[in-house]
């Protein structure tokens, strides 16, 4: 693995801004320079950004790094970008912001163009996360995460949201690859996905199954 995409993998896992002398330790680099220079190439490439600010690590304010979703406030931690720059409590590994994160890096590496990512926070109206595989085929994600209340109920409403988005996708587009979005480990998802059998077979796709460590696994 390149020093590129371990960066990227450790900013999604710590889900918030870290800056060059955290990134080093963390990742245990033998010379603060190379994360700075791959930080600075990934921001050249538009994958994260990076500008002054406070680190979520040693709260020290230095120049930072954190994934970038999108250019209209989609990033991982929504924050002012300035010399008090303050950085919002961050929220369980399996609420939605995270889950949809996590995604677009791990489809960063596999070689995905990220097109758009829905500001998730915001309940922005749209697909949660569109890409073009590496075939230049469109996939399309509807993202979920698990809902700290009222679990089992919110949880099984929140699935079906879900599905119901597919068959609007489908409706949509005949071509583009469908897939869900889902924190792994959670009975209830389980439970309802594994009675969805048939549906996988009258209406294809994929379910990218986050774990709390940012890992993915795919079903299809």
């Amino acid at each position: 693995m390149t020093h590129k995409e371990r960066i990227l993998k450790l900013l999604c896992k710590k889900r918030g801004a870290i800056c060059d002398d955290c990134i080093t330790t963390n990742l245990k680099l033998k010379k603060r320079q190379i994360a700075n220079r791959n930080c600075t190439s990934l921001y050249k490439e538009l994958k994260i950004k990076r500008k002054v600010g406070v680190c979520l690590n040693c709260k020290k304010t230095k120049i930072v790094s954190w994934v970038n979703i999108d250019e209209e406030g989609g990033n991982l931690i929504k924050s002012k970008i300035n010399s008090d720059i303050k950085l919002e409590k961050v929220q369980p590994w399996y609420w939605e912001e995270n889950i949809q994160s996590s995604l677009v890096s791990w489809l960063v590496l596999k070689g995905y163009s990220i097109q758009s990512a829905a500001n998730t926070k915001a309940h922005s109206k749209g697909k949660d996360i569109i890409a073009i595989n590496p075939a230049k085929q469109k996939l399309w994600i509807s993202v979920k995460g698990y809902p700290e209340k009222s679990q089992n109920t919110q949880a099984r409403h929140w699935f079906s949201v879900a599905i119901f988005d597919l068959l609007l996708y489908r409706d949509e587009s005949s071509s583009a690859i469908l897939a869900l979005g889902m924190p792994d480990g959670f009975t209830t998802y389980l439970n309802l996905v594994a009675r969805m059998d048939w549906l996988f077979k009258v209406l294809p796709f994929k379910i990218y199954w986050v774990d709390k460590n940012g890992h993915i696994r795919v079903q299809k």
